[in-house]
């Protein structure tokens, strides 16, 4: 906490708003891994980590497509082969 602004900051943090921030301006986690100097992405995805309620918010906005069935949405079955994966 800075004595003169009584205004708390670190270093630490800015890094977590920049890398959100370019995770919510559609910046790929390669990218934003590469601008932090991060070696792993598992430390970038901790950096610019969102929550459920973005998550929806994200999902709502974009243009995914869920097959529907004339009553709900469509059940997948799950797929069954007799002779392993030599059936396929």
């Amino acid at each position: 906490m800075s004595e003169k602004t009584c205004v708390r900051f670190s270093w630490h943090k800015c890094r977590h708003t920049y890398a959100k921030t370019l995770l919510r301006s559609g910046v790929d986690l390669e990218t934003i891994r590469i601008m932090l100097g991060h070696e792993n992405l598992g430390t970038t995805q901790i950096y610019a980590a969102i929550g459920a309620d973005e998550a929806l918010e994200r999902i709502s906005r974009s243009n995914v497509k869920f097959v529907k069935a004339s009553v709900g949405i469509k059940p997948i079955k799950p797929c069954t082969f007799l002779h392993g994966p030599e059936g396929i």
